[in-house]
């Protein structure tokens, strides 16, 4: 299609599943404080979007899945006050977005949310998240740096696999369970600060972490699963504590 921009009129409290699926010359979106929701797949593959205007004092609480999936120009994306769930799949493969500005209101982050997002450097995940879903931030291969609030509860599997560009990490007391695969494949992590409170470290955890010296597991540790080390070809210490009942 032509189009090239849209204003979403105030009148608009819902924009629908697929509403502007591949309009792919689709550059700028201006969405009003009316509209409470954004379904399944409204923007995905416009190609051409760069701009996503929210206005002042919005009312969106809803973003449903894939609605922004492969906007590959996209780069900056400041998401209104009134979100509180970040859905599945929303920005994933956005392969250009570099800042996203997450507010406090979220208190969750979907599965694959930002899997493939290669451009994106650093991201604050607020305060009162609880969980990150199952490849949130798989393949974001330019992700430095990223700080885990306390009051995260669960981190999914495979979170982080493939952050390649990752060099640390502090796991909040908080988590007590590391899950399968979460930090797999993240070649230049060198420093893992463990959460006291952990219990488990799933399988995969750390597989492949090729510039990972040095690990000190807890004593609350009691199982640490199949493969978890698994080509860590720097790793030179590891502390495995008494606590600890299984490996592999």
């Amino acid at each position: 299609t032509s189009l090239t921009k849209i204003s979403i009129p105030s009148s608009v409290i819902t924009i629908k599943q697929n509403a502007f699926t591949e309009c792919t010359s689709l550059q700028q979106i201006f969405i009003p404080s009316s509209v409470t929701s954004i379904g399944e797949a409204a923007f995905k593959n416009c190609h051409e979007l760069r701009e996503i205007l929210f206005e002042e004092f919005s009312s969106l609480n809803t973003i449903e899945m894939f609605a922004f999936y492969q906007c590959t120009s996209l780069v900056d994306v400041i998401l209104p006050s009134s979100l509180t769930e970040i859905e599945a799949s929303i920005f994933k493969n956005c392969t250009s977005l570099k800042n996203i500005l997450i507010p406090d209101s979220v208190t969750s982050i979907g599965d694959h949310c930002f899997e493939g997002c290669i451009s994106l450097i650093e991201i604050s995940i607020p305060f009162f998240v609880i969980s990150i879903g199952n490849n949130s931030f798989e393949k974001c291969i330019s992700l430095r740096r990223i700080e885990l609030p306390f009051s995260l509860t669960s981190i999914g599997i495979n979170a982080f696999k493939g952050c390649s560009s990752l060099i640390q990490i502090e796991i909040p007391d908080s988590v007590t369970s590391l899950n399968y695969g979460v930090f797999s494949e993240c070649e230049s992590l060198n420093i893992v600060s463990i959460s006291s409170k952990l219990s488990s470290i799933g399988d995969y955890a750390f597989l492949k972490c090729s510039s990972l010296i040095q690990i000190c597991i807890p004593s609350s540790v009691t199982q640490i699963g199949n493969y978890s080390f698994e080509d860590c070809k720097s790793l030179k210490q590891i502390t495995i504590p008494r606590s600890v009942v299984q490996i592999g």
